[in-house]
């Protein structure tokens, strides 16, 4: 007799109207689930089906929650009882009690670090009996990132604020679930350490990789010329490529430092920056400053499936993320995604990396938060530019033969 599958259904406030590793991740594994003939189910805000797996089963939320009510309601959440958290946000819990209504969902998986919350708030006001979080970041991290980085006494009071709530949730937050589903091992031993009644819930790693749909992207040559035409970049030049959140941990601005102290060496070396994000304007700042507008482009956001094209403009594609907790503790997407170029990848040398990169099988390495050693590293990636390619050139069918969701065991 076949052996019936397990159902799955998953919540998410996300619009998906944004792609980014978060989306990446739910994709991922959403649709390897639906394609390995499992009943999948998502509660969202999505409106665009057309990246989810056709099996896939939609249930929409229709409530948007915009970032400062995020904030005020996970503050609460974090610190007063839950009839105040309730009274300030009836409209929500009687909103999610109409979606719920007709489920009669036993168990939830809970995407993102608000959804976690959510899960969190429902079970206590018992919409539902249990949750599951997938923990896809780490606010605490964050939050006492910025604080450390930050001058001003009146921004290190908020930021140390936020840091002590976000603390508290979690605690809340995951010790209420069922289980949590951790990024790596290291995340829950770092979650252990500040929470030590964890060891003892269930214990699922999965960490972050590939969508199925990595094997089948695919460079589009008239996007690429279209790109070549837009930016000016011309046959003799060599390009450069961040792409990914210009956030404060995610080392942008080291990146333009570094690439700043190689530029005149290089005349022909061009920086190319795909994305947005929190250090955006700094970023245009220090490079209208040091008067590096002729060779540092920034093309905003840009959908994922352009990120191929845009990979295959680069000589050098670099993952310059600062030294931090985070980054330590998890492979970022960006990272995988790069590999899948066959070009000479440069990334910070974290414990999650070399676990995977050992005598720089995959990618060259720096030591993070060193604009030193990452200008460097990009200077002995433009030198030995071809040689690396050589060595780099199977990359991708690695990456896809052992970090794909596809590759991941069916239940957890």
């Amino acid at each position: 007799m076949k052996k019936e599958l397990k159902p799955y259904t998953f919540f998410a406030l996300n619009t998906f109207e944004k792609e980014g590793g978060g989306t990446i991740r739910m994709y991922g594994m959403l649709n390897s689930l639906a394609g390995k003939g499992h009943p999948v189910t998502l509660i969202s805000n999505a409106k665009d089906h057309s990246k989810f797996h056709s099996n896939i089963r939609h249930i929409p939320i229709n409530y948007i929650i915009t970032p400062e009510e995020k904030r005020k309601f996970q503050f609460l959440l974090s610190a007063l009882p839950l009839f105040v958290v309730n009274w300030f946000f009836k409209d929500l819990l009687n909103h999610l009690k109409e979606v719920f209504k007709n489920s009669s969902l036993e168990k939830v998986y809970f995407f993102e670090y608000l959804d976690n919350s959510i899960g969190y708030w429902l079970k206590k006001n018992k919409v539902i009996n249990s949750y599951i979080n997938d923990l896809h970041g780490v606010a605490t991290l964050e939050f006492d990132f910025q604080r450390k980085n930050k001058t001003s006494l009146k921004d290190k009071a908020i930021l140390n604020a936020k840091y002590l709530s976000a603390k508290k949730l979690d605690e809340k937050v995951l010790k209420e679930a069922e289980y949590n589903i951790y990024a790596s091992n290291a995340m829950f031993d770092y979650y252990v350490e500040l929470y030590p009644q964890l060891r003892n819930q269930k214990l699922v790693i999965l960490p972050y990789l590939l969508p199925i749909e990595a094997s089948e992207r695919e460079i589009n040559t008239e996007l690429v010329e279209s790109f070549k035409h837009q930016y000016h970049i011309q046959p003799d030049n060599k390009v450069i490529l961040f792409a990914g959140a210009f956030k404060l941990t995610g080392g942008v601005l080291d990146l333009i430092q570094a690439f700043h102290k190689i530029s005149a060496k290089h005349e022909n070396a061009i920086l190319l920056l795909v994305g947005d994000g929190y250090e955006f304007n700094n970023c245009q700042a220090y490079v209208s400053q040091h008067n590096l507008k002729n060779k540092v482009i920034f093309t905003g956001r840009t959908p994922y499936d352009h990120l191929a094209s845009y990979q295959e403009l680069a000589d050098v594609i670099v993952c310059p993320d600062k030294d931090n907790v985070f980054s330590q503790l998890i492979i970022h997407v960006k990272y995988l995604d790069s590999l899948l170029s066959n070009k000479p990848v440069i990334n910070g040398s974290f414990k999650s990396v070399m676990e995977l990169n050992p005598a720089k099988k995959l990618s060259l390495t720096f030591e993070p938060s060193n604009i030193a050693d990452l200008a460097n590293e990009l200077e002995n990636a433009l030198i030995h530019n071809q040689q690396l390619k050589e060595k780099y050139k199977n990359n991708r069918q690695e990456v896809l033969s052992s970090l794909t969701y596809a590759t991941w065991r069916d239940e957890f």
